[in-house]
């Protein structure tokens, strides 16, 4: 039987190559499908990272069920395949929580993709900010009015909901900053320079966003310290045996992302604490681009972020910006 090499892509799970599969037992006959190559004895495999695919590669008999004779699938094959993409998170239902998207910009449903500067904000939020400024808008920890207690219980509210969302030990663990950089930077601006000495060694990632890389290259060149690297495979994945190679009896402090604002990968932040911790080394990470999917972590992902805060109770600090998220 001939093998279906190579899907431009595409595993197994995904609606094309099922179709593919049917076009592709019609012409060799019979009603099962072809799967992709795999180990004798095991079960049929996705595509692994890395495997390259060429249309060219997926051949079929030049006669349904006749011979073994190959040729590519042609054009008109290709086009004549179909498959449907199936919203599984429900996007018009999400839409509908963002006033900014109920408006057309050249003609087409406005699409709002610059998320990496301005997060839009859902009703939820807008209408909650609205309530505060109607009805008890007053500084908080200050007055003694009313209105100053109302405002004090809604912020220490919001704390105890972040608290319970990022799995920290207390409220007290939580500081509200404007956003992450600002967070990175105090930490970097405070229990940097207090405790960074001349030679001491900082280790950060090549996947940080610069937020996470500037605020330490500044304070090691003050402090006169060592700003390291962890490097990164041909995958993208951070190298966490060069990680253990960086760290010697000078390293001070480890700050890197959980997951990279580029090319989306997650890191190993548990293994990354870990290791640190073991050398009794305090670590930051940079959670601005997984706060918002912490539940879909395992557990014992969410276990090494337990203590996330700036105060370093368990020494690991989680800095990352709740802004525009829904209470």
């Amino acid at each position: 039987m001939t093998e279906i090499h190579n899907l431009n892509g595409y595993g197994m799970e995904d609606p094309l190559f099922e179709q593919i599969r049917q076009v592709a037992a019609k012409y060799f006959g019979g009603d099962t499908p072809v799967p992709l190559p795999t180990e004798e004895g095991k079960r049929p495999r996705c595509l692994s990272d890395g495997e390259k695919i060429n249309w060219q590669d997926l051949t079929l008999p030049s006669t349904p069920g006749q011979g073994m004779e190959v040729r590519p699938l042609g054009e008109s094959e290709l086009k004549g395949l179909h498959y449907e993409e199936v919203d599984t998170l429900n996007s018009a239902e999400i839409r509908k929580d963002f006033p900014v998207l109920d408006q057309k910009v050249n003609g087409h449903d406005l699409v709002w993709l610059d998320n990496g500067a301005t997060t839009q904000k859902p009703v939820q939020v807008i209408d909650k900010i609205s309530h505060y400024y109607k009805t008890y808008n007053s500084n908080i920890h200050r007055g003694a009015h009313t209105l100053a207690a109302r405002a004090t219980d809604a912020y220490e509210e919001a704390r105890e909901k972040v608290r319970s969302f990022i799995n920290a030990a207390t409220s007290e663990e939580i500081i509200f900053v404007r956003g992450t950089t600002e967070g990175i930077n105090l930490v970097a601006q405070t229990y940097g320079r207090q405790y960074l000495t001349p030679g001491d060694e900082v280790i950060v990632s090549t996947l940080d966003h610069h937020a996470n890389i500037v605020p330490w290259q500044q304070v090691c060149h003050e402090k006169g310290c060592t700003l390291k690297a962890i490097p990164v495979d041909k995958n993208g994945d951070l190298v966490l045996s060069e990680y253990e190679r960086l760290i010697t009896p000078r390293t001070r402090f480890v700050s890197v992302g959980h997951v990279n604002n580029t090319f989306g990968t997650v890191n190993d932040v548990a293994r990354i604490i870990d290791i640190a911790h073991q050398h009794n080394i305090p670590v930051l990470i940079d959670g601005a681009q997984s706060i918002a999917l912490l539940s879909m972590f395992s557990s014992s992902e969410l276990t090494s972020l337990s203590s996330a805060d700036t105060r370093f109770t368990d020494r690991t600090a989680l800095v990352s910006s709740m802004e525009g998220r829904r209470s």
